[in-house]
């Protein structure tokens, strides 16, 4: 990239955030996914909550429920917790506190 350019303002428009080589615009994209699979997750999370706001079923029958918990956990672990911390921020902030121009495989 040139000196006049930098991760905001390089090019406009989606297909140079989809094709892109700079490791802070993909920590951004990985951030923006890892913050919708939150969003994703929470939501099986206030389904459950609802599920148990009375003793009898409101919306789910038992084989529903398990299921929204099972996925409700796998969104949480496998889409949340696990790609967050080393893919968002190990893309954007490791390369500049190792003074790295550019890495090789973003």
């Amino acid at each position: 990239m040139s000196s006049g350019t930098n991760y905001i303002n390089a090019t406009k428009g989606i297909k140079s955030w989809i094709f892109t080589v700079d490791h802070k615009r993909i920590g951004i994209m990985y951030l923006a996914f890892v913050l919708l699979a939150f969003f994703l997750g929470g939501m099986f999370a206030i389904l459950l909550r609802l599920e148990l706001l009375t003793p009898s079923a409101l919306y789910l029958t038992a084989k529903q429920y398990n299921q929204a918990f099972t996925l409700h956990g796998a969104i949480m672990v496998f889409l949340f917790i696990v790609p967050s911390i080393p893919a968002s921020l190990g893309n954007f902030f490791l390369p500049i506190q190792l003074g790295a121009i550019d890495v090789a495989f973003p």
